[in-house]
Parts: structure tokens; sequence; C-alpha cells
């Protein structure tokens, strides 16, 4: 039991810091208005949509690379986990150009509104942008949970989001009058610091 909490509870933290940004975010984006939320919540919908697939191959990767742990075999959990980041990349590179290529569509999918309209369609290029990211660092909490390396995850979290990416958001949303766009952008940079710093610790 004490192993299984050593474990588990950073995992649960992590998860919790993570959700907590996105949360942060979107009452931010409340204080910019209407339009601005929605637009939001628009991005949010198809972001999150994608990222469940990541997570899903992290949660595989995590498998192989645990038994690859668990029999003893080092190359076996590193090709392992490098499949895995792969499979993570490629699918979520095939989503950022679906959003990239097609944010017009993907947006008027879900509203009507031109005010909407009008503020989704850029954000939906901004998310484009960090499916690359969003997916490695899911991936990366997978295999790395696969040799029992939670707490850096935890910690890398809670300073990719906390110390970099939310700052960043204010500062462009708020003090350079980006809106939500801004927002946006900061949230993608604390999910780049994340992705790399994972992917270090695997590799290390």
């Amino acid at each position: 039991m004490r192993e299984s909490f050593r474990v588990g509870l950073p995992i649960g933290l992590h998860f919790f810091a993570e959700v907590g940004v996105f949360a942060l975010a979107g009452m931010l984006a409340s204080r910019l208005g209407q339009s601005s939320m929605a637009a939001h919540q628009v991005a949010m919908t198809y972001g999150s949509l994608s990222f469940t697939v990541a997570m899903g191959i992290g949660a595989a990767g995590s498998t192989r690379v645990g038994w690859a742990v668990g029999r003893g075999d080092d190359p076996a959990a590193r090709r392992s986990a490098w499949v895995a980041f792969a499979t993570g990349v490629t699918f979520m590179t095939l989503t950022a150009l679906v959003f990239l290529v097609f944010p017009e569509a993907l947006v008027r999918l879900m509203t009507n509104q031109p005010d909407v309209y009008a503020v989704a369609v850029p954000l939906m290029e901004v998310a484009g942008v960090f499916q690359i990211a969003d997916g490695i660092q899911g991936v990366g909490a997978g295999v790395l949970r696969g040799v029992g390396d939670t707490r850096f995850t935890f910690f890398a979290n809670l300073v990719g989001h906390y110390v970099i990416g939310l700052p960043i958001a204010l500062w462009f949303g708020f003090a350079l009058g980006w809106g939500v766009h801004g927002i946006w952008w900061g949230l993608c940079t604390g999910l780049f610091f994340v992705a790399v710093a994972l992917v270090w610790r695997f590799h290390r």
C-alpha cells in the first residue's frame, strides 16, 4: 500500500495540475467576454478529443514498458517507449494538420455565431500548433509511469504550466492585449516545456 501511494499520489497531482491550468485558462477567457469564452470552449473540445488518443497511446506504452522493466529487459523497455512516442507524434501531427488546414469547417460544426466564429478560427490554429507537444507529454507521462517515475512528471507539469505557461498567458492575454489567443499561446509554451522535459527524462 505504501508503494502504491508513493507511485500513485504524484499521478493524481499531475492530473490535478494539468486539468487545473486549463480550468484557470477558461476562467481567464471568461473575463474577456462571452465570445472569447465560447471560442475557448470550441478549441478545448477538439483539443481534448485528440488528447484522449494520445493518453491511450501513453497508457499502452506504460504497460509495455512496465512489462519489459519487470523482466529486466531494458532494450525492450526503451524500444517500446520510442514506439509509443512515434505513434503519438504521428497521430497528433495528423490532427495538427486537420486543425491548421480546416479550422473554418471545424468551427462551423460547433457554432453558427459570427462573433464566436471570428475568435475560434485563429484559436484552432493555435490548438493545431500545440497538438504535437500535447501528444508528446501525454505519451511521456505514460512511459515514465512504466518505469515507476511519476514524481518528475508532476514537477515538470507544475513548472511548465504554472511557472512558465500561466505567466506568459497572463502577459500575452492581458498585458499585450492578445486576448484569448494570448492565453492559448501561453498554454502552448508550457506544453512544449513539459514535452521536452519528459522526453529528456526518459532518455536519461
